[in-house]
């Protein structure tokens, strides 16, 4: 990437993070002080209903991914008059699926008592569902101006709106929840904080492009080319979604509502890892449209080769730092009674591993509309989870669920993208890209057994000693890799993109 395109990139990094990072602590504090004065029945509950809606949800169906595609090239040429062409034909389309998933949710009503399982009935149940409906409806009004922002590379502005909405709504929803010991208060900001972020960032849209306000048309070919961009990523971006969602409602229905709450506390640690990473991939993703557009297949691979890099980095880091200290952080954090067995623990942190691994395959596939080829492995995954996940979760419980998901990844896409994203962005064969992950599988058993027989000198028995023990496992991997990558190329043309980053 060029200058401009680093530099851009560099401040999306540090706003999204900063944002999320304040944002976490803000959810750990949140979620104890939800737990002692709700209770987790109630965690269950938010845990089981946001699954459900998320295979409708705004943010994983990938609108946005179709929309930051289609905007890439008429950024690039500065046409106005088709940027905001696109801009009024994603808010037609946006509307009519805010309208249909409304519907859609409350047909869903009358099974509530089908999904939730507890041992006593909590009284105001489709109350709780539909203020959730609503919060998801009402995300697709006016977010689709967002799009324009972060297809743009700054993306710096999206996060420090969600950051000050999310540190007001938060602290009002833990003041409330200690005065009143209401669910229903709660819900109902969250609901009013999802539309004033919506809001906000649509008159900073109108604000920085205020030629977006004048309707424009477009060619009825290129329209076409549009929705058949959106059909293929509502497929693509609704099996993905699909296939993490899936998890939590046949845990619900198979071990209990109340378990649900339990793996959740896991659950909240490795997607809020996973949000941290995917953020410092994410800034890549319209520079890596840009160099789609305009780039050799040497230069396009040379990038990829350089955030791969990074991404086993990190997902060793994840995975290593997941086993060591996830039961540690829960005994800490909630209590111990709130541990669930290692086997639970472990597939946790080897789900995150692949999710992390995938990084730089799925900002690539993101980037460069790969995702139009992709849609229908992501279909077979999909359905082959919901399979496996009532299979092996009859069988082993909330692992076995956890566990289907990791071999329906394996099984599908894993071998699936690297071929299409090697041929037809690369022009190269994808056995170079097998050949390397699973060394760097090895290479991790290989770190993990080192740090397991140093690491159980450090008893993580209070604060101050998980987060010795933590860094432990921090400078321990560190070192290893640089030892590992410290003569390749790639990593060398990372220092070279640190030294820019110490010059600006």
């Amino acid at each position: 990437m060029d200058n401009s395109r680093t530099l851009n990139s560099i401040k999306n990094l540090f706003s999204g993070m900063g944002n999320k990072l304040i944002s976490l602590i803000l959810v750990f504090i949140s979620r104890k002080i939800f737990i002692t004065y709700i209770g987790i029945e109630y965690l269950g509950i938010s845990s089981l209903f946001s699954n459900i809606l998320s295979i409708l949800s705004l943010a994983d169906l990938g609108f946005g991914i179709a929309m930051g595609y289609s905007l890439y090239r008429p950024l690039a040429e500065n046409n106005c008059e088709e940027i905001s062409a696109l801009i009024h034909i994603y808010k037609k389309i946006y509307n009519i699926v805010a309208a249909v998933i409304f519907v859609i949710g409350l047909s869903l009503i009358p099974f509530l008592n089908d999904i939730v399982h507890l041992d006593h009935d909590i009284r105001h149940l489709e109350i709780y569902y539909i203020l959730f409906l609503l919060q998801t409806t009402v995300s697709y009004l006016f977010v689709y101006k967002a799009t324009i922002i972060t297809a743009d590379q700054k993306n710096h502005i999206v996060n420090n709106v969600a950051l000050i909405t999310n540190i007001i709504k938060t602290l009002l929803q833990i003041l409330l929840v200690i005065m009143t010991k209401n669910y229903t208060v709660y819900l109902i900001i969250q609901l009013i904080f999802v539309l004033v972020n919506n809001i906000w960032i649509s008159r900073k849209a109108d604000e920085i492009y205020p030629f977006i306000k004048t309707k424009s048309r477009i060619k009825g070919e290129y329209k076409k080319e549009i929705y058949n961009n959106f059909k293929s990523v509502f497929l693509y971006k609704i099996s993905g979604t699909f296939m993490n969602s899936i998890d939590s409602i046949c845990i619900s229905s198979i071990c209990g509502t109340v378990i649900l709450a339990y793996y959740t506390n896991y659950l909240i640690i490795s997607t809020n890892i996973s949000v941290i990473i995917s953020i410092v991939f994410g800034s890549f993703t319209a520079g890596i449209g840009n160099l789609i557009v305009n780039g050799s297949y040497e230069r396009r691979y040379e990038v990829f080769r350089e955030i791969q890099v990074i991404s086993y980095y990190l997902s060793s880091v994840t995975l290593i730092g997941f086993l060591f200290l996830a039961q540690d952080f829960i005994k800490l954090w909630l209590g111990e009674q709130y541990v669930l067995e290692g086997l639970v623990m472990s597939a946790v942190a080897w789900d995150l591993y692949l999710g992390t691994s995938f990084q730089p395959l799925w900002t690539f596939r993101e980037a460069s509309g790969l995702y139009m080829k992709t849609k229908y492995i992501m279909l077979i995954a999909a359905g082959l989870n919901v399979i496996l996940s009532i299979i092996l979760g009859k069988m082993m419980g909330v692992s076995g669920v956890i566990i289907a998901s990791i071999l329906c990844r394996l099984f599908t896409y894993f071998w699936y993208e690297p071929k299409l994203l090697y041929s037809n962005y690369f022009g190269r064969s994808s056995i170079y890209y097998f050949i390397s992950y699973f060394k760097n599988i090895i290479f991790n058993i290989i770190i993990m057994c080192e740090i397991y027989l140093l690491s159980l000198v450090i008893n993580a028995d209070n604060w101050f000693n998980w987060i010795l023990k933590g860094m432990f496992i921090l400078v321990a991997v560190s070192l290893n890799y640089y030892l590992l990558y410290r003569k390749r190329e790639e990593f060398k043309n990372i220092l070279s993109r640190t030294n820019f980053l110490k010059r600006i």
